[in-house]
């Protein structure tokens, strides 16, 4: 009984590659959010990642995340974990929800 070749490759860059680990930590952290939402600061340490590498991949997700800007504070970044409740988050943040 012969046994499936293993594609090295792709099993290096599945554990390695930032390209492919970077995402994917991205994506269980949004799936663990579901219907809720995180400061960008504490998405970060949920995914795991150091800010540096995560801001490379920010703008990919960028339907999941907004600006928010509290009464005399800087702009905060908050993720959340669908693109629906980004959408409905985004229209409470300009008073149309």
């Amino acid at each position: 009984m012969a046994t499936a070749k293993r594609d090295r490759l792709a099993d290096f860059r599945d554990e390695w590659d930032e390209t492919v680990t970077i995402p994917r930590a991205i994506d269980a952290g949004l799936k663990a959010l579901g219907e809720d939402f995180q400061v960008e600061g504490a998405f970060i340490k949920r995914c795991g990642i150091s800010p540096i590498k995560f801001s490379a991949f920010r703008d990919q997700y960028a339907d999941f995340w907004l600006e928010v800007r509290k009464a005399g504070k800087s702009p905060q970044r908050v993720w959340c974990g669908t693109k629906e409740f980004a959408a409905q988050c985004r229209k409470a943040a300009n008073g149309q929800a």
